[in-house]
């Protein structure tokens, strides 16, 4: 995708209409998956709620929305590049559903299919099952290495975030459905997907000892961090990173971060695209933050420490104003 508003528009009238139903632009070449990827990344949709509610309606509709939201961008201040403040993101979901695996296992096939028939765009449904294909062809190969209890829809939840038509709609939904149980009640249309995953990153981790020794990296477009003081971070959502510096500054360097971490997990030999070495950091990590030499970089070191104010929030538990926090300990010897 390019970094200009016509770029953007064309990514959104992707994500609007279902396929068969979009105009022809006038092309027939595909741009390449790891522009796409790299620049998505850091993309930040100026329409993100009304382009979920938008993707159910006809054909005359969706166009008009879209064409609403080219307005929007052309009228962005495309010369100023977004400040994030490097917080600890208290409007974020962050459940780690501790002590009701068990109960989520249970209501999570019926769930999982409820979210996939309401998806008003049929993306979370065309994601899911790209998903799965790809699981059939890894799930062999990673069999004598996935930890007890991995079941086949952790590995599949692990391929649908790689896929460039998913993670942005599933971060952005992550960091504001956090606000309250209500607003994660309502709001938040990927609560099977975020169980599956959670609990994919907590079987596949390693002991802290064994991931904080190698950093990783994570490279950002169109977006500059803002540290404010010595204050605690969290990403709020599920944050990737590569072991690669090169690979991440190719997905851009408005911010740039060196981190090393607890939590994170290798998931390249899941991921659809296996060049990026991508390593997978859940966003209720605490790290310490410490500018690095040069303008919006930062070093992030893992304090061993998660922050959750979620915890069983589908089975009826309310948001606390305190944090329940676990460590990295020992789950799986080798790393996939």
């Amino acid at each position: 995708m390019r970094g200009d508003p016509y770029g953007v528009f064309l990514h959104l009238m992707a994500t609007l209409i279902p396929d068969g139903e979009r105009p022809h632009t006038g092309t027939s070449q595909a741009l390449p998956p790891a522009a796409l990827r790299g620049s998505s990344r850091g993309f930040t949709n100026p329409c993100p709620h009304r382009a979920g509610g938008a993707m159910g309606l006809r054909m005359i509709p969706r166009l008009r929305w879209a064409w609403l939201c080219l307005g929007a961008l052309l009228a962005a201040p495309w010369g100023r590049t977004p400040q994030f403040l490097m917080d600890m993101s208290h409007d974020a979901f962050d459940d780690q559903y501790e002590g009701c695996t068990e109960a989520m296992e249970a209501v999570g096939p019926a769930l999982l299919a409820q979210e996939q028939a309401r998806g008003k765009s049929r993306l979370f449904g065309r994601v899911w099952a790209r998903a799965g294909e790809r699981w059939q062809q890894v799930k062999g190969s990673l069999a004598a290495r996935l930890p007890p209890g991995f079941k086949d829809e952790y590995g599949q939840a692990v391929i649908a975030y790689t896929d460039n038509g998913l993670h942005h709609f599933f971060n952005a939904a992550m960091r504001a459905a956090g606000r309250s149980r209500a607003a994660y009640n309502a709001s938040f249309p990927f609560k099977a997907l975020h169980f599956y995953l959670t609990r994919a990153l907590q079987l596949l981790r390693g002991p802290c000892e064994a991931t904080y020794g190698t950093p990783v990296y994570r490279g950002i477009a169109h977006t500059r961090y803002q540290l404010q003081g010595a204050s605690p971070f969290r990403f709020g959502s599920f944050a990737s990173s590569s072991f690669r510096r090169e690979q991440a500054e190719s997905f851009g360097q408005d911010t740039f971060l060196s981190i090393r971490s607890c939590f994170g997990v290798p998931i390249h030999a899941f991921s659809l695209y296996t060049e990026e070495e991508e390593v997978l950091i859940p966003g209720h990590e605490i790290f310490w933050v410490f500018p690095d030499k040069g303008s919006h970089r930062f070093v992030l070191r893992s304090t061993n420490r998660t922050c959750s104010h979620f915890n069983c929030a589908f089975l009826g538990n309310e948001k606390s104003p305190e944090c329940r926090g676990s460590t990295a300990g020992p789950r799986h010897r080798e790393e996939l």
